[in-house]
């Protein structure tokens, strides 16, 4: 079964009749956070024995035997709450299997992951089991970001009004861990000062501490010019390397170039993105699927060529080399593209 990140956190009372679930998504202080929340619910409620391992202690072909071996209670009454750290799909299988098994009825399991794809076997199990429960940890949405942020301040007595948390949380990243590390320099840096207020937010956090690759590339594809010059200017800050954005520009556009193939051989979109690897993240699939329709064969072949031209006045240190890729890749938004 699938709960909403926002909906199990705020209703833990409602789940914490099932014995397994599994936290997984690319944003891995969401995952650690939601577990812990969990474990802090179930601790107040239940006498338990905490064990955490990693997938890779398990034993293949011994699966069903470890978890049955924690499938009791203690003299005391004390149950066991295994958290599992998944390293691998190794045990993906078994894992599924010993889940399934009706006869591990005090065990409780936790299994925390990075991103799963559909296609895997415990994916699909926990999502469609009723009494497995599946909670995705996709990047933080802007409302989530504003309670981090005035939850982690009013917890260290620092005062934020509401333009300086809207201020704020379009320079934080979207991923947990790097907000609660932007967010601890914030702390220090205040009592540093002797405040109990934020002044100027775009001293205390690193302009360069977060930037969304991936949204800049898909940006200048999708005609987005808005914010292009001080995107532009980050990257460079940020990474130092034009040849990197050049390599990343091209990657992009192979990947367009080879969708655009599959579905002229009779493959749906959906189908063609998902041999795509790395795969194409859900965030980006609408402005993916724009640029599928809206660069051709012969566009994306003159951008590539033009590339490499670009490289190689970076190559042999041309001065005008920055200069001129800033403007070509300026000529891609406006799909400006003569010879």
């Amino acid at each position: 079964m699938i709960i909403k990140y926002q909906n199990f956190i705020k209703g833990l009372s409602n789940y914490v009749k099932s014995n397994f679930y599994l936290f997984y998504g690319p944003n891995l202080g969401k995952v650690e956070h939601g577990a812990d929340k969990l474990v802090n619910f179930l601790k107040i409620n239940k006498n338990l024995t905490i064990i955490s391992f990693s997938s890779q202690e398990l034993i293949k072909g011994k699966v069903l035997d470890f978890f049955q071996n924690y499938d009791s209670t203690d003299i005391f009454g004390n149950s066991n709450l295994l958290i599992m750290s998944l390293a691998d799909g190794l045990f993906n299988k078994e894992i599924c299997e010993a889940v399934k098994n009706s006869k591990l009825s005090n065990l409780r399991l936790i299994i925390k992951s990075g991103p799963l794809e559909k296609r895997l076997s415990l994916r699909n199990d926990f999502e469609k089991q009723d009494h497995l429960l599946t909670i995705p940890c996709y990047e933080e949405n802007n409302y989530e970001k504003k309670e981090i942020v005035r939850n982690y301040l009013k917890k260290e007595g620092i005062n934020i009004n509401f333009q300086k948390t809207d201020e704020l949380i379009n320079l934080l990243s979207d991923q947990r861990f790097e907000i609660i590390n932007e967010l601890e320099k914030i702390v220090i840096l205040t009592k540093l000062s002797k405040s109990s207020s934020i002044n100027n937010l775009t001293q205390v956090v690193s302009k360069t501490a977060y930037f969304d690759e991936a949204k800049f590339i898909y940006s200048i594809f999708s005609g987005k010019k808005k914010s292009f010059f001080r995107d532009f200017l980050t990257f460079l800050n940020h990474e130092k390397n034009e040849i990197l954005l050049i390599k990343m520009l091209s990657d992009h556009l192979y990947k367009i170039l080879i969708t655009k193939k599959r579905i002229e051989s009779g493959k749906t979109f959906r189908e063609s993105i998902k041999e795509l690897k790395p795969p194409i993240f859900f965030k980006f699939e609408k402005d993916f699927k724009y640029q599928i329709d809206n660069w051709n064969e012969k566009e994306i072949l003159l951008c590539l060529k033009k590339m490499i031209f670009a490289q190689k006045k970076i190559l042999v240190n041309d001065l005008s080399s920055s200069s001129n890729l800033m403007f070509l890749i300026l000529g891609f938004i406006n799909k400006n593209l003569q010879t």
